[in-house]
Order: C-alpha cells, then structure tokens, then sequence
C-alpha cells in the first residue's frame, strides 16, 4: 500500500511540473516541490533522445558539443562530414563543386564568371 501512495504522489507531482511547465498551473500555483524530491526527478531525466530537454556531450545530432571544440573528428565530427567534392581539380566542376560546399556552409557566392 506504501508503494501505491508514492507511485500515486510521484505522478501528482509529475503533473503538477508539467502544468507549471505549460502554463496551465493557475494563477495560485501548488505548493512547490521539495528541493530532495526535484534533485531526484533531475536525476531521472533522460539525455539519449533526440526531444529530451537534457543533453550530454557526444557525436549524436541531438547532443551538445564542447565548448572548446575544433571539428577535427577527435572531439567532435568533421565540419565537412557527410559532403563531397565532386570533378576533376582545376576543372570548372570542381571549382563550383568546392563552391558549393562553402556556400552550403555560409559563404556568400560573390563570384563572376569567367
């Protein structure tokens, strides 16, 4: 019976963060959550999925990366990762191949044809 009242107080107090969370909790809110009861719903926060609000430093598209990184592929994936230069160099492909890619990346194309 113990465990039925805290499984039934743990998802009171899940709702209640989520209606404070949206918006909905009133203009009188609950009483707020202990500090031990919000240090250990932090705790069981999920950071693998890509929706998650907490996030961990690692490769994936949905985590962060450090803030000293270098796109290098050591510590975080290649600024180029994924993108081809197409053609043979020194040929007009080629050249609007690395062209685009640049401009793809945030270049301005200001170039003038030949």
């Amino acid at each position: 019976m113990v465990e039925l009242a805290a499984d039934a107080n743990k998802k009171r107090r899940e709702e209640q963060i989520e209606r404070f969370r949206d918006g909905t909790a009133g203009s009188t809110p609950e009483k707020a959550p202990s500090s031990r009861y919000l240090d250990w719903f932090h705790g069981q926060t999920s950071y693998r999925r890509p929706t998650d609000l907490h996030h961990q430093i690692g490769f994936n598209s949905w985590d962060a990366a450090r803030g000293d990184h270098t796109h290098d592929g050591a510590d975080s994936s290649l600024i180029l990762d994924g993108l081809t230069i197409e053609g043979e160099r020194g040929t007009d492909a080629y050249n609007q191949s690395v062209n685009a890619l640049l401009v793809r990346l945030g270049a301005t194309n200001n170039s003038t044809a030949p």
